[in-house]
């Protein structure tokens, strides 16, 4: 069966040429530019505005999406069964995150998730955010955990993190996800790396801000980790053997 997606990047100052070369990256190609002419009127009625109407093949866009892990996955799945997932709230995890959501009720959702999915304890990789996910899962369900890689993850923030944080709400609530997905890699590479790797965050940058989620659920993402901080003690009832990694240059 043939199935095919079809969308519009309308046409604005600030996304419409770079959301055009992300979603052209992902297999979609532009079949027509709406503009004002009289025939394009019941389109810009349908689609809110003038733009490329872009369609795609939708096997095609995904064998494209699962490229982005191909440099990973064949090293994991040589001996593993590996299963990745997005976050509720954020890709194709899709909903509202609820007002005080906690990194409790993350590592609840996980523990479902793993439930369902799998027989046994797994190995967790979690970097940052799913580091704390990766911790606090393995704290409430041990028997879910058998070990724990965790990549520039932490037990509670500190006042650099803190500061960090508070600017990117800043940025969000006043400026916006363009902005914020623009200010993002001045957290997290070295001013040497950012202007060696500009095109590649370009890209990023357009992945992001295309798929990027309700504000509301950034930001309550951001509160939760904020204040998971869990006491020394409760840290100690962690089991799983773990790995820790921190990179010096990890502003974050």
């Amino acid at each position: 069966v043939d199935r095919r997606q079809r969308q519009m990047c309308i046409r604005d100052r600030g996304q419409h040429r770079r959301l055009v070369r992300y979603f052209q990256q992902r297999g979609f190609s532009t079949v027509h530019e709406v503009e004002a002419a009289v025939w394009d009127l019941p389109l810009r009625m349908v689609w809110g505005g003038a733009g490329a109407l872009m369609t795609a093949d939708c096997a095609e866009v995904q064998q494209r999406a699962a490229q982005r892990w191909a440099a990973q996955l064949p090293a994991l799945t040589k001996y593993y069964r590996v299963l990745v997932y997005d976050h509720f709230g954020t890709g194709r995890s899709r909903g509202e995150i609820p007002e005080l959501y906690t990194v409790e009720a993350m590592a609840a959702e996980l523990g479902g998730l793993l439930e369902d999915q799998v027989s046994g304890p797994v190995h967790f990789i979690g970097h940052a955010l799913g580091g704390l996910i990766g911790l606090e899962l393995a704290r409430r369900s041990p028997e879910l955990v058998a070990s724990l890689l965790l990549i520039n993850a932490w037990s509670e923030p500190n006042a650099h993190s803190r500061r960090c944080f508070s600017v990117r709400r800043k940025l969000l609530l006043n400026s916006g996800p363009e902005a914020y997905l623009e200010a993002q890699p001045l957290f997290l590479y070295t001013p040497v790396w950012i202007a060696a790797n500009t095109e590649w965050l370009e890209q990023e940058s357009s992945h992001a801000l295309a798929s990027f989620p309700p504000p509301a659920n950034v930001l309550r993402r951001i509160a939760a980790l904020l204040a998971w901080q869990p006491a020394a003690q409760e840290l100690a009832k962690v089991r799983a053997e773990t790995l820790v990694l921190a990179t010096r240059d990890d502003s974050l």
